[in-house]
């Protein structure tokens, strides 16, 4: 089973450097995000990107992106809720 999780970068992030860092990583990437979090969030946040990752995997790459000091939040996607 995969899970996908949202990585979401800070607002002053360049498009390059987000991609460079989810280039690190094993797990698949792709642009975009959830609407869990509301329009006045996604408005203050820079790229947003969703990584697909096994069940077993999902906590070390949270994690992982976590502690990029480039990121502003990693958390798993929830996408049957919409904020705004």
């Amino acid at each position: 089973m995969t899970i996908d999780i949202c990585v979401v970068f800070k607002m002053d992030t360049p498009f390059a450097g987000a991609i460079s860092l989810l280039s690190t990583l094993p797990y698949p990437y792709r642009e975009g995000g959830d609407s869990s979090r509301g329009r006045l969030y996604f408005d203050s946040t820079g790229p947003k990107f969703i990584i697909t990752a096994s069940s077993t995997e999902v906590e070390r790459c949270i994690a992982a992106m976590s502690a990029s000091p480039i990121v502003y939040e990693a958390y798993v996607a929830n996408f049957e809720f919409f904020k705004d």
